[in-house]
């Protein structure tokens, strides 16, 4: 058996109590720094913030020329000259063709001679009324001085042929009236054989060539009609059919944004015309917007998007869409202190795509949680130190 000194022994019993002290202080300091070392779920975060909202709706329309017209011959005969082709700019009265009609020339020219012709028995017919009424008014005037210095029958003479010459005047008028109604026609149909553009515009059909026989008012083979198709395409028409449930919220006046391919800013445009009827079969209305087109970049015939304005609030309390938990009554997760997650009710009203308007349950400056919203609780304390780019951006209506 040993025996320690009693110096030995003291320095054992003191080592001994200095150990237990630090395993003691270290077994007591692990809680909390297995509490300091729990790592928080992060959460995105949005604001509540003050702001105007606006609603839109968006459908596919058709860019149309403002005026189109398609050409046809009024008269029949051979293509003479063609003054134009596919494509090229015209303007109002600018002649596009003239049609030759065989004997037109000659007819004209009898026609014109025959008027004067005829004016010429007129004044014929005129010269011998003047002479008759003079030469009654003579006869009258003997006959009234006394009855044996003129027969009876020479007056009778002179009023018969008084009768006569405002006959043949009569006559010589009515065939003059004739003639001129049939120069009349014929020069008519001299100033159709020139095919004229009614408006200024672009030719966008072109089916007239030189020598070629065309037919009054004829339908082509491939079912087409007119030698031209005229389109005025510095002004188009943006139509747009609307459901009959929005209808009421389109009005002559109101704004709407034009997209289309190849331009690369929207195009700004105004509520022109409605149709004021629904189609029975599709349940929409025709709605029309005029769409300046100076320098042709749109051509006639695109198919654009118009975005237009539905509805407006300002100055409201909004959220993004994506912080709301659907269910029977929306709700949301606010975020108090500490980032401790509270389960909020609360009243929807107007939404778009993006963002929502809140009625009640939050104030202006709440933070709410946004994205996945599944894995938080009510209660659960998360990360907020990490600043959320989801909220939604402030729109300026105006």
């Amino acid at each position: 058996m040993f025996y320690l000194s009693a110096g030995l022994d003291r320095f054992v019993v003191k080592t001994f109590w200095l150990v237990s002290f630090v395993c003691i202080a270290n077994y007591g300091l692990q809680p909390k720094a297995a509490e300091n070392n729990i790592i928080k779920p992060r959460a995105l975060t949005a604001t509540v913030v003050r702001t105007n909202l606006a609603r839109s709706a968006k459908e596919t329309g058709e860019a149309l020329p403002n005026r189109e017209v398609s050409l046809q011959p009024r008269v029949s005969g051979f293509v003479k000259t063609v003054e134009v082709h596919l494509g090229q700019r015209v303007e109002s009265g600018q002649l596009l063709a003239t049609i030759e009609i065989p004997e037109l020339e000659s007819d004209l020219r009898k026609g014109r001679a025959l008027v004067r012709r005829s004016s010429e028995e007129v004044n014929r017919a005129q010269a011998l009324l003047d002479e008759a009424s003079l030469s009654l008014k003579r006869t009258s005037a003997v006959a009234e001085q006394g009855a044996q210095l003129v027969a009876a029958q020479e007056l009778d003479s002179a009023k018969v042929r008084l009768r006569v010459a405002s006959a043949t005047l009569a006559a010589a008028n009515e065939q003059v009236e004739m003639v001129k109604a049939d120069l009349l026609r014929l020069e008519r149909l001299e100033r159709d054989t020139k095919i004229l553009s009614p408006f200024a515009g672009r030719v966008t059909r072109h089916a007239a060539v030189e020598g070629q026989w065309v037919t009054a008012g004829a339908t082509r083979s491939d079912g087409s009609s007119g030698l031209f198709r005229i389109s005025e395409v510095d002004q188009l028409r943006i139509v747009f059919p609307v459901a009959s449930s929005l209808v009421r919220m389109v009005r002559v006046g109101s704004s709407a944004t034009v997209f289309t391919d190849g331009i690369k800013l929207p195009l700004n445009v105004t509520v022109s015309r409605r149709s004021e009827q629904i189609d029975p079969t599709t349940r929409t209305m025709d709605i029309e917007a005029d769409l300046p087109n100076p320098n042709g970049d749109i051509s006639a015939g695109t198919y654009v998007t118009i975005n237009w304005v539905i509805e407006v609030r300002t100055n409201i309390l909004v959220i993004p869409t994506d912080a709301i938990v659907r269910g029977i009554s929306p709700k949301v997760l606010r975020l108090g202190l500490n980032g401790v997650v509270e389960e909020r009710a609360i009243k929807i009203g107007m939404q778009t795509s993006d963002s929502a308007e809140v009625l009640s349950g939050l104030a202006e400056g709440d933070l709410v949680a946004v994205g996945r919203l599944g894995s938080l609780r009510q209660g659960q304390q998360v990360d907020t130190s990490k600043p959320d780019s989801s909220a939604p951006p402030k729109k300026d209506v105006r």
